[in-house]
């Protein structure tokens, strides 16, 4: 977490250098398995991001999904965050198969079904 502090007070206030810093912790956190401080950077991307820019917010909500759900442990945030997905790109496979492996989840079927409800009724 000292390395990823030190990078942003480096690359100060400008966007174009919080955003390379950003991506370069991406990478690096994803690399090394530091699950939560690879979710705290999407987040910062994420909130970087225009809504325009739909393919990137869907990699990093992927992305964000992925770490929550397999790496932490945290289907519920897990979930949120592949409904986002879905929600942005229905026919995203990944975030569809995430989700659907909630489904026999005790806690977590029922939201799953309802993230995953309004798709099934595009596709009758």
């Amino acid at each position: 977490m000292i390395i990823y502090l030190q990078v942003l007070e480096l690359a100060g206030s400008d966007t174009a250098s919080h955003r390379a810093a950003l991506e370069a912790l991406h990478k690096l956190h994803h690399e090394q398995g530091d699950w939560a401080s690879l979710v705290s950077v999407l987040e910062q991307r994420i909130a970087l991001t225009d809504d325009e820019n739909a393919e990137a917010l869907i990699g990093f909500y992927g992305d964000l999904g992925s770490a929550q759900l397999e790496e932490l442990g945290e289907p519920g945030l897990g979930a949120d965050a592949f409904a986002e997905v879905l929600r942005r790109d229905p026919t995203n496979s990944r975030a569809r198969q995430a989700v659907e492996s909630l489904l026999d989840d005790a806690e977590f079927g029922l939201r799953s079904c309802a993230i995953l409800e309004p798709i099934y009724e595009v596709e009758k």
